[in-house]
């Protein structure tokens, strides 16, 4: 096997060789969200970081996302692949999480006033 050096050499070589990819682009393209998320209708919330060394951001100016009301984006210029914690203490210590929570707080609270709304139709 040839020296890897990158991520994309690693897919090229490796991922793309054991999982049946003709190449890294090839398992960027068939495995990429987006693919899909034109055609996600239920709330979504997408979590990266602006300095993914994995993902680039530039991914997440795609218009099928951006234009796409079902899809929540939160994207921090700081937070690496997966690593929201803060070091500081305290509610926001794990970022992430508290951004989980509030997202599906909002989403409780829309359909609990829709179905209020709904509800009060049928009257």
């Amino acid at each position: 096997m040839r020296p890897v050096r990158t991520v994309r050499e690693f897919d090229d070589v490796v991922t793309a060789t054991y999982c049946g990819f003709r190449g890294a682009s090839d398992y960027y393209e068939r495995s990429s969200a987006l693919r899909v998320i034109a055609n996600i209708h239920a709330p979504t919330f997408i979590i990266t970081a602006q300095d993914d060394p994995f993902v680039p951001f530039s991914s997440f100016s795609d218009p099928d996302l951006t234009n796409n009301s079902s899809v929540a984006l939160a994207a921090p210029r700081h937070g690496g692949h997966c690593a929201f914690i803060s070091k500081e203490s305290g509610e926001e210590r794990f970022w992430a999480e508290a951004r989980i929570t509030e997202f599906c707080r909002q989403v409780s609270e829309s359909a609990s006033r829709q179905k209020k709304s709904e509800e009060a139709l049928e009257r």
